[in-house]
């Protein structure tokens, strides 16, 4: 058991309430919380460093201000604990995270320095009672306040900060109200915001800010200066207006770029500057980006002014010429038939001829004039060869003679007129002469040959029919003439064209001379015998050989596929059309013919598959196949299918026959043996129960169906187990696989088996 009391004692020296608690003989003595806070906190700037705080007080005897930097105060005094303060921050105690006790007093405010300008800070005020382990801090409920102390940020704002020597850079500095630079070399200002430096060395330049509080600060900024490389140009000396561009050259480092008047790409142009003197800058720019350029002059001489005068006009067979008329004097004379100044017009020729006076100055720059000079040649007389007439030829006025308007002379030649039987057989010369308008006179020559007539024979004709085709003509000597006539066309002679009757063909020759002769002779076209053809019914291909007849007149022949002496043989043409041709040969010889198509209908095809074998008490459905007009079957049936079994005829083999025509009313058949057999294997129970297969035989697939579900089987000749499969609704397919062949369908319902023979055919 034990004994607490507590008793309320006032402490006289300080005003405070206690509370003593007493545990058998042992006592704590603490204050009591206060309970309204300090309001009113403010905190205002003083200076550069320092902000004044006040506020209000609340009820505690006591109060300490905390202050923290950049974040809210986040840390508490503990009850009990006396907190040693330090108006300069960060050296009264630490609560925990960088938040100092500044203050620790009964006031209502103070001064915090030692801070930094730009950066937040952040107070709070904490009431409370006691002191040393009693005391007892109000921390539920305080104010709060923060501010930003002024003070000075310089910045340097550079138009650059690596220039090359020569250069200079605009500096301006932020953030004060007066500046003070330094060091002054290079500078054109050792005070203001704005400066320009020229240093002529790599430079550290510093700036002293001061605002209206007088806070300083100072911001430096480093200029890196780099030389400019040495530059150097050769002469250009000089070039003529006319000049091709030239590549300039010269500059030294190389890699640097040329620039002046009519400079473009490395290249000077000279018709582009004009004349006079032109500057040429080479610039170079090193590694470090500094560039320095050198200068040359380059001449551009203009062309000196060149004239040559008139020349009069000179015969072809007139002396040489020492040309002159040329100024400045000095020059030099080109063109056609010039050598050494001297014109000799044998060598120009007939014609008008571009003389060029061309002169140089003192400074190399050439210039020319050109004067015409025209030669006046005598005519170019030409006469064309005659080549051979014949003596036959009408006299013939001479022509070919060039320029037009000369005189010929020569045997049998008069007035220009040539008359071949005058002059004769053989080769004669004839003479054209001309004189042009300068009186300049030239004649040629030209030989004529007069040639006899060539000797042409025409040997006699056989007669031809009318439907002959056409053939080439021959009996014509020499050989390599020209017939012609009636009917003839390129030396052959078509006898239709001509028609019947007698007709002159003339053969034509013409020597080498050209000199032509000609026969002829008559040649009869006989008529051809008028001959018709009936139409040939149609047949089928099973209807057996066909003597055919309609051909008119009587007595000719008939030919064909598959004929042979008037007959025709339907088994070997086979099916389709085919080509009759009635010939006939009349008294005279000639022949014609007419013709005709026989159609030849293919044959109905049945097949009622390979022979096959049946259990006794079974069925088997004949089928021939689809696509006939008519069936007949040997058992009296006309329908497309029967089924048959034992019924009436019992066991063994039996034949049955079906007759089928298609839509040309052609027939064939096909026979089957089917044996019905009795099979031991069949049970009483499956003898009742249905079972079709169809088709059977099959060429593709076969369909079992039965009125209800069931197993199937297959199986081949030798046992071999091929397939098994079960029924859907009473249907199985199948049989796609199997190669042609029998098997044998295993079918099991209700646990009753059966077994069906099946026929593959192809």
């Amino acid at each position: 058991m034990r004994l607490n009391f507590s008793k309320l004692l006032f402490s006289e020296m300080r005003g405070v309430l206690l509370i003593l608690s007493l545990t058998f003989g042992s006592f704590n003595l603490h204050a009591i919380e206060p309970t309204v806070p300090a309001s009113l906190f403010s905190a205002n700037i003083s200076n550069c460093n320092e902000v004044d705080l006040s506020w209000v007080n609340g009820n505690g005897s006591r109060r300490i201000v905390v202050a923290s930097a950049h974040n809210p105060v986040n840390a508490f005094p503990n009850d009990g604990v006396t907190y040693l303060a330090g108006s300069l921050f960060g050296s009264g105690s630490n609560l925990g995270n960088n938040n100092f006790v500044v203050y620790n007093s009964t006031g209502n405010s103070m001064t915090v320095t030692g801070l930094n300008a730009g950066r937040t800070y952040h107070f709070a005020i904490f009431e409370y009672n006691g002191n040393g382990a009693s005391s007892d801090y109000l921390i539920s409920t305080y104010p709060e306040a923060d501010t930003v102390p002024f003070g000075v940020t310089i910045t340097i704002i550079a138009s650059d900060t690596v220039l090359c020597n020569g250069s200079s850079v605009s500096l301006t500095a932020q953030g004060a109200q007066t500046y003070v630079w330094t060091p002054a070399s290079g500078l054109s200002s050792t005070t203001g915001s704005n400066v320009t430096a020229s240093p002529s060395a790599t430079t550290r330049y510093s700036v002293f800010g001061t605002d209206s509080l007088g806070c300083q600060a100072v911001e430096r900024i480093l200029l890196t200066v780099n030389p400019r490389p040495s530059v150097s140009l050769s002469s250009q000396g000089s070039m003529c207006v006319d000049d091709n561009p030239r590549t300039l050259s010269g500059g030294s480092p190389s890699g640097g770029t040329y620039s002046g008047t009519g400079v473009n790409n490395g290249e000077f142009d000279p018709s582009d500057a004009g004349v006079g003197v032109h500057s040429i800058t080479y610039t170079y720019t090193n590694v470090q980006g500094c560039s320095n350029s050198a200068s040359q002059n380059l001449t551009v001489n203009a062309l000196p002014v060149v004239t040559l005068g008139s020349f009069a006009a000179r015969c072809l067979n007139a002396g040489n010429l020492t040309l002159s008329g040329g100024s400045p004097s000095g020059g030099t004379y080109s063109g056609s038939g010039v050598s050494g100044g001297v014109f000799n017009p044998q060598t120009a020729g007939a014609g008008t001829h571009t003389i060029t006076y061309s002169y140089t100055n003192a400074q190399g720059c050439s210039n020319s004039a050109t004067s015409s000079i025209t030669v006046n040649a005598p005519p170019v007389v030409s006469l064309s060869n005659f080549g051979t007439v014949c003596i036959n030829t009408s006299p013939f006025t001479l022509t070919g003679g060039s320029p037009a308007g000369g005189t010929y002379s020569g045997t049998g030649v008069n007035a220009g007129v040539f008359n071949p039987s005058a002059a004769g057989t053989g080769n004669h010369t004839i003479t054209y002469r001309f004189t042009n308008a300068q009186g300049c006179s030239d004649s040629t020559t030209a030989n004529i040959q007069v040639s006899n007539l060539p000797n042409v024979t025409l040997a006699a004709f056989d007669s031809v029919c009318y439907s002959t085709g056409s053939y080439l003509l021959t009996g014509g000597d020499p050989a390599g003439g020209v017939y012609s006539g009636p009917g003839v066309s390129m030396n052959e002679f078509n006898p239709s064209a001509a028609d019947t009757g007698v007709h002159t063909i003339t053969y034509t020759y013409t020597d080498v001379n050209g000199c032509v002769n000609s026969a002829s002779g008559p040649l009869v076209v006989k008529p051809d015998p008028v001959v018709t053809l009936t139409a040939i019914p149609s047949v089928c291909a099973n209807t057996g050989p066909v003597t055919l007849s309609g051909g008119s007149p009587a007595g000719g022949t008939y030919s064909g596929n598959a004929v042979s002496n008037g007959i025709f043989f339907t088994g070997i043409a086979g099916a389709g059309s085919h080509f009759i041709l009635y010939s006939y040969t009349a008294s005279n010889g000639c022949t014609s013919s007419a013709s005709r198509n026989i159609q030849v209908h293919a044959i109905p095809s049945p097949h009622l598959g390979p022979d096959t074998t049946v259990c006794a008490n079974a069925s088997i459905e004949l089928n021939p196949g689809n696509g006939f007009s008519s069936y007949s079957w040997s058992n009296g049936a006309n329908t497309p299918t029967i089924t048959v079994d034992t019924m009436g005829r019992g066991t063994g083999t039996f034949m049955f026959r079906v007759t089928v025509s298609n839509s040309f009313s052609c027939t064939n058949r096909d026979t089957i043996l089917v044996t019905f057999d009795i099979c031991s294997s069949l049970p009483e129970k499956m003898q009742g129960k249905q079972i079709k297969v169809s088709p059977n035989p099959f060429s593709d697939n076969f369909m079992v169906s039965m009125q209800e579900d069931f197993e199937l089987r297959l199986i081949d000749r030798t046992g071999r187990l091929l397939e098994v499969g079960k029924s859907s609704a009473g249907k199985y397919k199948g049989g796609n696989t199997l190669a042609p062949g029998i098997y044998f369908a295993e079918i099991t319902s209700s646990g009753i088996r059966k077994i069906i023979r099946i026929v593959k055919t192809h």
